[in-house]
């Protein structure tokens, strides 16, 4: 590399900048090496090389798995300051912004997805003899450049968690001279994050400052808690209580008592079978809102999801012995797309909801209850 002191001011101080940045290459992409695998031990630790085959013997807690929403990914970097030897000033205004995406965690805890990024990048040197001059000027080639990246990373589960952008290609800079090309940065900060279980739901926030390359970066998503198949949580989370205690006493409701009212909504979809639509009333509010947490949930599916209700209250003999079904209390659920991959998602959004018990009853349906 030449020396930055033999160049002319603006452009040492444009070297300087990428030098800077090829300084964090473990924070940049690099090419990934085929056959690698993480170090024993390591959680998340060091992710560049991590694969689903590499984690083939590890498991994780299920609520932690499915699909993640990221809101944002940001960074930025906005700076006017004076070179080392008091030659000028430089500004830089540096970032990338990518919006709105989904990565996917599964059981092992291998976590992978695709995203689209805004980059942008613009470095402007000015002396001291002329400062209202620019004398060195770089930016990307159109201001701002969109790139696709592949999202990789590792979930443990202690519940820390890693990702970065990886395959992502080369940005197109004009350096002054001519057109080149610098490596596009990590959208995600190199640290390992916690996933946190905020008001029943499981969210990820960052915010860190990157100090090789000197950004600010943050970035949020968020998910649904994933039951395990024959796992139940009471309002309060609790894992073993039993319904009778969450929602007990048990009674008999016949279909004309005034508490089992007829529910209709036109964003749940309801069974045709007859009486899906009667319930008591406790379970309407809890239901209205576990119809929105599923638009919420997969905003992008066309046509939109929707919660489908094909049990509700039951006639004597069509349920189990003492099923709160009779009584108007219990509905089993579906998705209008009978996904079942994402029924275990679909228990934790009832759970969120307020239901007074949410049960995973089998790979065929999510059943609820409340008092």
């Amino acid at each position: 590399m030449r020396e930055i002191s033999r160049l002319p001011f603006g452009l040492r101080v444009l070297s300087s900048v990428f030098v800077m940045l090829a300084a964090a290459l473990p924070f940049s992409i690099a090419p990934l090496e085929p056959g690698a695998t993480l170090a024993a031990g390591a959680c998340p630790g060091d992710i560049s090389n991590v694969s689903a085959s590499s984690l083939s013997s590890e498991s994780i807690p299920a609520e932690y798995t499915g699909d993640w929403n990221v809101a944002y990914a940001l960074g930025d970097i906005t700076s006017s300051q004076r070179t080392k030897a008091g030659g000028g000033i430089v500004d830089e205004d540096i970032g990338h912004e990518a919006l709105n995406f989904t990565f996917n965690v599964d059981k092992h805890g291998y976590a992978s997805g695709k995203g689209k990024a805004i980059y942008h990048f613009e470095v402007k040197a000015y002396s001291v003899a002329f400062p209202d001059q620019v004398s060195a000027h770089a930016y990307l080639v159109g201001n701002r450049q969109r790139r696709v990246f592949t999202l990789q990373g590792r979930a443990c589960g202690d519940g820390k968690i890693r990702v970065e952008s990886t395959k992502v290609p080369d940005l197109l800079l004009f350096n002054g001279t001519a057109q080149t090309s610098i490596g596009a940065w990590n959208i995600f900060p190199p640290q390992d994050e916690t996933i946190a279980e905020v008001d029943k739901h499981l969210t990820i926030t960052s915010t860190a400052y990157v100090k090789p390359i000197k950004m600010h970066m943050k970035w949020k998503a968020t998910k649904c808690i994933t039951f395990a198949l024959g796992e139940h949580r009471d309002a309060a989370g609790n894992k073993d209580t039993a319904e009778t205690t969450a929602i007990g006493p048990f009674a008999t409701m016949p279909i004309t008592d005034t508490s089992i009212i007829t529910y209709t909504n036109t964003n749940v979809q309801f069974d045709p079978e007859a009486n899906t639509h009667r319930m008591k009333a406790s379970l309407t509010g809890p239901l209205a809102t576990l119809a929105t947490l599923v638009t919420k949930e997969w905003p992008e599916a066309k046509p939109p999801i929707k919660v489908y209700v094909y049990r509700a209250w039951g006639a004597p003999g069509s349920h189990g012995v003492n099923s709160f079904h009779y009584s108007g209390q219990a509905l089993d659920l579906n998705l209008s797309d009978f996904d079942h991959a994402k029924y275990g998602c679909l228990a934790g959004l009832a759970y969120e909801a307020g239901f007074g018990w949410s049960y995973y009853e089998n790979a065929n349906h999510v059943h609820v209850s409340s008092k």
